[in-house]
């Protein structure tokens, strides 16, 4: 057996980091990590801005080449040295990120987390830019060829030109959604742009991309810048076409949730028509005459029917839309899922009420039945004395005045005995049947 203590005993296992050790290492690390971030975010963006403008100077200059050999070979090294210059730029915006990813891993864990994600973002960005220019690194060498390129997609640069307006029309009619729920007319609007504007630059892409199969040097760049500006405007649009699809789904909401009020609303209206048919019972009388008692019981039962019905209706619609609900875009399935819920909460109270009048209802019928029964009862009773008193001097106890009856007091006792006995028993059959 090993020792408890001394010099073979186990070490206790060293304590963990402290919630306030954690918590202040984090905001050590955070502060750390938004002190270098905007000087990154500075020199990735110039890198960006200066590939923009290369391709900016280029563009002209392919399009509509100037005859004068001297001014096209000047603007053409000017291409070509902006171009290098933008490539150091981004060398040099390369090597910072990189530095900061290796401090980042160092960060604690949720700051690391979001620094390697801001940091990776801006690599992206670099790698993008650094497409953008790469075509221009030997612009004097494939110039000529750039601009056969250019001219034998004229047709698809037009085509996407008109694209792009059509994109920006959608998207500025689009902003409407920005301030609520937009009309039925204002989605199909901007609908009617946006649809075709998608069947072309979908029919653009797949343009490209057979062209790209058998394209090689500038006509293959030219593509490629083609597809990545197409790409960029399906993008924007595809935004667009998902804010109409988030607009349309709010419409159909806005509908139903409408509906799903108007069916509580049935089902609140049904307990008043409830609190309606009792009101007989309200008055302070121990028991209603039997005729009005049986009217008001069925108006009761009908209201209870009635109720219920309204109540299960509701209840249904509001949980089969509940699960629809799943199906919509986060927020909206937030906002419609807790607006239904309020709408099932009210119910419950409508669904409350109403078990407990149908309980009542069934209570004052079995009083009504009782109080029928013990009436019925009670003429039994009284039929079948009324029968006893009759039969008296027929007894054998009688035996000592019977002597003295004459033959027609004998039938005449005899016929009252015997209508009391009819008596008797029709009080019996209609005992019976109430009971």
């Amino acid at each position: 057996m090993k020792p408890v203590g001394g010099a073979g005993a186990l070490k206790p296992a060293q304590p963990a980091q402290s919630e306030a050790e954690r918590k202040a290492a984090e905001e050590k690390d955070t502060k750390e990590f938004q002190e270098c971030l905007p000087a990154v975010k500075e020199v990735v963006n110039a890198s960006d801005e200066s590939a923009d403008s290369v391709v900016s100077m280029a563009a002209p200059l392919i399009a509509d080449p100037p005859e004068d050999t001297d001014s096209l070979t000047s603007s053409m090294e000017e291409i070509e040295a902006a171009a290098a210059d933008t490539m150091e730029k981004i060398t040099e915006a390369r090597k910072q990120i990189n530095l900061q990813l290796q401090v980042a891993r160092k960060f604690a864990p949720e700051t690391r987390k979001t620094a390697l994600l801001e940091f990776s973002g801006l690599q992206q960005k670099l790698t993008e830019a650094q497409k953008k220019v790469n075509p221009y690194k030997s612009f004097k060498k494939e110039f000529h060829a750039r601009v056969a390129a250019r001219k034998a997609c004229l047709e698809l640069t037009e085509t996407l030109s008109a694209a792009e307006l059509e994109v920006e029309k959608a998207k500025m009619m689009g902003a409407a959604a920005d301030l609520g729920q937009m009309a039925e007319e204002d989605i199909g609007a901007v609908e009617k742009v946006a649809q075709p504007a998608l069947t072309n630059i979908t029919a653009s892409l797949r343009l490209i991309d057979q062209k790209l199969k058998a394209a090689d040097g500038a006509m293959k760049d030219e593509l490629n810048q083609m597809k990545d500006r197409t790409m960029g405007y399906k993008k924007e649009l595809d935004a667009v076409i998902l804010v109409l699809t988030q607009q349309r789904q709010g419409l159909a909401t806005n509908d139903m949730l409408k509906i799903a009020a108007g069916k509580v609303d049935v089902a609140e209206e049904a307990v008043v028509k409830c609190q309606d048919a009792e009101l007989p019972f309200l008055k302070g009388m121990e028991v209603l005459p039997e005729e009005e008692s049986a009217k008001a019981i069925k108006d009761c039962e009908m209201a209870a029917t009635q109720g219920e019905q309204a109540v299960n209706g509701a209840r249904a619609f509001l949980k089969s839309k509940l699960l629809e609900a799943k199906k919509l875009v986060k927020d909206l399935a937030a906002s419609v899922t807790e607006e239904l819920n309020a709408q099932l909460a009210r119910l419950e109270v409508v669904a409350q009420k109403t078990a407990s009048f149908k309980k009542e209802t069934i209570e004052r019928k079995l009083a009504a039945l009782l109080a029928d029964a013990v009436d019925s009862l009670s003429a039994c009773e009284k039929k079948v004395e009324a029968l006893v008193r009759s039969s008296d001097v027929l007894s054998p106890d009688s035996a000592d005045t019977l002597d003295a009856l004459t033959v027609e007091d004998l039938k005449a006792a005899i016929e009252k005995s015997g209508a009391a006995e009819k008596e008797a028993s029709a009080a019996m059959l209609e005992a019976r049947k109430v009971f």
